[in-house]
C-alpha cells in the first residue's frame, strides 16, 4: 500500500508540473499569482461566491473590426469592433477576449490596421482547428495557423 501511495504521489507531482507549465503563461497574462489564488480560496471557504462571468453579446454574422492591437506580454492579437467589444483569435475564428477595454501599453498592429475598418465573418469556414482565413477584402486574408503550439498569422494575397 505504501508503494502504491508513493506511485500516486509521484504521478500527481508530475501531473502538477505539466499543468503548471501549460497554465502558468495564462496566469501571468491575467495577473493571477499565489496570493490571488489564496485570497479566492479563503473567500470560497467563507461562503463568498465568486463574481459572475462578464456577460457578452452574441457574435454577429458580420463583425465590423475597427482596430487590431498587439497586446503584451505575449503579443496577443486583439480586435476591436465598432461597438467596442474585444475579440481575439480562437480555434474556430474570433472569440471573446477577457479584456474589457484597450490599454495604454497596447500597440496598433500596423500590418492589419491598414485593411481596417472592415466587416468580416468571425466564424469562417475552417479546415481544422487553428487553420483558417479571415477575409480582409476581396483579395486579402488574415491567415491563421498553429505550429508547434505557436499561433502564426500573416496577411496573404488571395487569387482573384
Amino acid at each position: 500500500m505504501i508503494d502504491e501511495l508513493s506511485d500516486y504521489a509521484d504521478f500527481f507531482h508530475e501531473l502538477d508540473e505539466i499543468l503548471v507549465s501549460i497554465f502558468e503563461p495564462y496566469m501571468i497574462q491575467f495577473g493571477i499569482d499565489d496570493e490571488v489564488i489564496q485570497k479566492h480560496m479563503k473567500e470560497v471557504a467563507c461562503g463568498i461566491a465568486p463574481p459572475p462571468l462578464t456577460k457578452k453579446r452574441k457574435l454577429k454574422k458580420r463583425e465590423k473590426i475597427i482596430n487590431a492591437y498587439i497586446v503584451p506580454p505575449e503579443n496577443a492579437l486583439i480586435f476591436q469592433t465598432d461597438d467596442n467589444e474585444l475579440l481575439q483569435l480562437c480555434d474556430i475564428g474570433l472569440g471573446w477576449s477577457n479584456r474589457i477595454k484597450p490599454e495604454n501599453n497596447w500597440a496598433i498592429n500596423q500590418v492589419i490596421q491598414k485593411y481596417l475598418p472592415i466587416e468580416i465573418n468571425p466564424r469562417p469556414q475552417i479546415n481544422e482547428p487553428w487553420n483558417y482565413e479571415l477575409k480582409l477584402g476581396y483579395d486579402k486574408a488574415l491567415w491563421i495557423k498553429v505550429e508547434n503550439n505557436i499561433i502564426r498569422w500573416c496577411v496573404k494575397i488571395l487569387p482573384i
